[in-house]
């Protein structure tokens, strides 16, 4: 394997990591800090932004991680958006 792999990879499992503590919490039904919070960075977010949140950091987890091309990460994506 390459060091690209590897490194793909180590953001894979980077962006996995950051998505377990937003579902998690979107699940208890607590809000929790997202990039969309007001005012940004410091306030929370309703469960439903953190369950968005944390489906489109998995997804981005498994496209950085997967050796497939973008166009099939894409493809992956709107399957997972219609149902």
């Amino acid at each position: 394997m390459s060091w690209l792999h590897y490194v793909s990879c180590f953001f894979g499992g980077a962006f996995i990591t950051n998505a377990i503590p937003h579902f998690v919490s979107a699940t208890m039904g607590q809000p929790f800090q997202s990039p969309f919070a007001t005012p940004s960075g410091e306030g929370l977010s309703s469960s439903t932004v953190n369950v968005l949140w944390g489906a489109l950091i998995s997804q981005w987890a498994i496209c950085s991680s997967s050796k497939s091309a973008i166009s099939t990460c894409v493809i992956q994506s709107a399957q997972q958006l219609s149902g």
